[in-house]
């Protein structure tokens, strides 16, 4: 029990990083720690088997920030290949069911994003007789037709929200592995689009401001999805932003104009990540004259909502 709420009462949060990845999952759950600090929260860190456990107290430490309870699971990458015909870990979310056996929902997020709010607001979102809750991709555009779905219904898997009670009883991973070998083919991105196959119909669309992806800062929202007034708003207020495509913080040589990208380095100098991604962040921040003020808000650029004011009319 955690500030008295029964374990099986917690916020249940999924993630999944390699080696590679640690740093920017401890640099996510950092901002989730600032936002939620009420305890009342369970990690479930998916890595790959035989990873070294100090990498893994990596995570552990971030409880000095706010309390969690942690579980560490690992994934023998070779086995989960043999099943289902990859190994990358982005697949590995399509065990979520079977991996978290005892967990009845369940928040997913990717290891690229940073949380603006507390996710208590996310989690106790209902998603009714839906199995998943998501946000909407304009991806769609591209893909839906070959997946055969509405473009409208399209969603980001970077967050999704989930019901393994019933994704369990209906054998859900079953029904994904033999989609995957029927429909491989109509597959362009990964297990995004194999969820979407199997599950669109099944999904409630989240508001905007849960997902933010790269795209919709350059993009009017796909008719049907979102609103411009909804997207406006999700821009002014951000819950979670998804740094998405090639325009990561923390690629060196690529010039930072992300909106959240002082925000990301903020958040990387309060985590316990390690110094050499700290240092490559003063380097970034001198060399190529990008200014970062951690201890100040980010003001929303206003010259982008004018411009859907301007779209939109």
């Amino acid at each position: 029990m955690r500030h008295g709420i029964p374990m099986d009462m917690n916020i249940q949060l999924a993630m999944i990083s390699d080696a590679n990845y640690l740093d920017f999952a401890a640099i996510t759950l950092t901002s989730i720690l600032y936002h939620h600090r009420g305890g009342g929260l369970t990690v479930h860190m998916i890595h790959p088997l035989g990873m070294q456990e100090e990498k893994l107290e990596k995570i552990r430490q971030l409880q000095k920030i706010a309390p969690f309870d942690f579980n560490a699971i690992p994934v023998d990458p070779g086995q989960f290949e043999r099943k289902w015909g990859v190994s990358k870990p982005t697949w590995w979310r399509c065990e979520l069911p079977s991996l978290c056996p005892q967990v009845r929902k369940m928040l997913y997020l990717d290891c690229d994003m940073i949380v603006l709010d507390d996710i208590e607001k996310l989690w106790s979102e209902a998603l009714g007789e839906a199995v998943i809750g998501a946000v909407g991709d304009r991806l769609g555009l591209k893909v839906a037709a070959t997946l055969k779905m509405p473009v409208e219904q399209y969603f980001n898997a970077g967050m999704l929200l989930m019901d393994l009670e019933t994704l369990r009883k209906e054998n859900a991973e079953d029904t994904m592995r033999e989609t995957l070998k029927r429909r491989g083919d109509d597959i362009h991105y990964a297990d995004q689009d194999l969820l979407n196959i199997c599950f669109w119909e099944r999904t409630r669309m989240l508001g905007q401001r849960w997902n933010i992806i790269n795209s919709v800062y350059r993009n009017l929202p796909v008719t049907g999805m979102y609103s411009v007034e909804e997207v406006k708003e999700a821009l002014a207020s951000p819950g979670i932003v998804h740094f998405t495509g090639h325009h990561k913080p923390w690629l060196f040589w690529k010039t930072v104009h992300h909106p959240y990208a002082e925000r990301f380095w903020h958040y990387t100098l309060l985590s316990n990540c390690s110094s050499g991604l700290k240092v490559k962040m003063f380097l970034k921040q001198h060399l190529m004259n990008i200014w970062v003020a951690p201890k100040h808000s980010l003001p929303w650029d206003r010259s982008i909502l004018k411009q859907f004011e301007d779209d939109g009319k």
